[in-house]
């Protein structure tokens, strides 16, 4: 008798298991690679990934789990990358949720990091950022409408004080097939520098094959007629043909202070042409009120006056040219090899440097 309920049991336990295996899903990515920098008096070799913009390596492992009902679940997302110093940082975020009236409404806690609301433009490509607390969120209780509230926190272990909570409130409207328009707000609190910010975004979705973004960020509203930094991103991509791209891309940097400040201006027209599985690119940026990242030389490392190290005005500027080939190995796999070549002007002076590089992804 004992064996035919250890028996009964080990089936159901098998049952279990296999049927929590069916609804559990695993993807990720590998991404590294190498790059000579040359300049006028030095030559470096660095270890760098272009496509995920972080030196050394990322390496990223999601999981998810829904219950068959589609009722609940949990994410996850293992990361090991450049600033990896512990266990506990190698976790970007995990979290359950819970979903009611058909998946209409959600109560989501734990270590969240939702993309509901994070732009999708070129540049900004972000929300008003997100942490350890709860959301709940509202998607079509009214066609197309999706809202969220959330009370985030900084801090994994330990409670916090309620002036230190970070109070994120996004809305979103779609017309499907017309555009999208959504916004995100951070009321001011402690842990996120005392910065209340505000993002927001206009999706055209009217024209076949292309993509057409525009989105605003304004930061420190607490203080925005002293201390206020306003970026405008617009993206923009058409799809000519199943082998030609084509697209441009403008972000503009200004500045509330209490002495007049040069805004800044950057401009990025790329084209692509793929032949079977070889894709030639080029990428051309012409920056106002910048430099290029003195050590990231991905297709976005460039530095804007707010963050530079020493102040820039808009007669400062750098000129980037990036040929590259994209070759894609498989469906997950690829390779690409560039030169991007950098002219920063600074005042009377100009300083040249170039990078030749190889990177490689993964994904599975």
């Amino acid at each position: 008798m004992k064996k035919k309920i250890l028996a009964i049991i080990l089936t159901a336990a098998l049952i279990s298991g296999t049927a929590f295996a069916q609804n559990l899903a695993f993807s990720g990515y590998f991404n590294s690679g190498a790059g000579l920098t040359s300049s006028e008096d030095s030559h470096t070799l660095g270890v760098f990934g272009v496509d995920s913009e972080r030196a050394l390596f990322r390496f990223r492992l999601n999981g998810s789990y829904r219950n068959e009902e589609k009722t609940a679940g949990f994410n996850f997302r293992l990361q090991a990358q450049d600033n990896t110093s512990t266990p506990l940082s190698m976790l970007a975020y995990a979290y359950g949720y819970m979903n009611f009236f058909d998946s209409k409404l959600s109560l989501t806690g734990g270590l969240i990091d939702d993309s509901a609301w994070q732009t999708a433009d070129w540049w900004i490509n972000n929300d008003v950022g997100e942490g350890t607390g709860i959301l709940l969120k509202s998607v079509n209780l009214i066609d197309g409408l999706a809202f969220g509230a959330a009370a985030y926190t900084n801090s994994i272990t330990s409670a916090v004080d309620l002036k230190d909570v970070r109070y994120v409130f996004s809305a979103s409207y779609t017309l499907a097939d017309i555009f999208r328009v959504g916004a995100s707000f951070r009321a001011e609190n402690t842990v996120a520098n005392n910065s209340g910010m505000l993002i927001g975004e206009l999706r055209i979705l009217a024209v076949p094959n292309l993509t057409a973004i525009a989105a605003v960020s304004l930061d420190n509203l607490q203080d925005f007629d002293d201390a206020g930094n306003i970026v405008i991103s617009e993206t923009f991509a058409y799809k000519i043909s199943d082998e030609f791209n084509l697209g441009f891309n403008a972000v503009q940097f200004l500045y509330n202070r209490s002495v007049s400040v040069d805004p800044g201006f950057l401009f990025n027209l790329w084209g692509s042409y793929a032949t079977g599985s070889i894709v030639p690119r080029l990428d051309l940026v012409y920056m106002t009120g910048g430099q290029s990242h003195a050590a990231s030389y991905h297709r976005r490392g460039y530095v804007n006056f707010s963050s530079a190290a020493i102040p820039y005005t808009k007669n400062d500027s750098v000129f980037s040219a990036r040929p590259s080939v994209k070759i894609n190995i498989d469906s997950k796999t690829h390779l690409e090899i560039g030169d991007v070549f950098y002219m920063n002007m600074i005042g009377n002076d100009s300083a040249i440097k170039n990078v030749f590089y190889i990177d490689f992804k993964w994904s599975f």
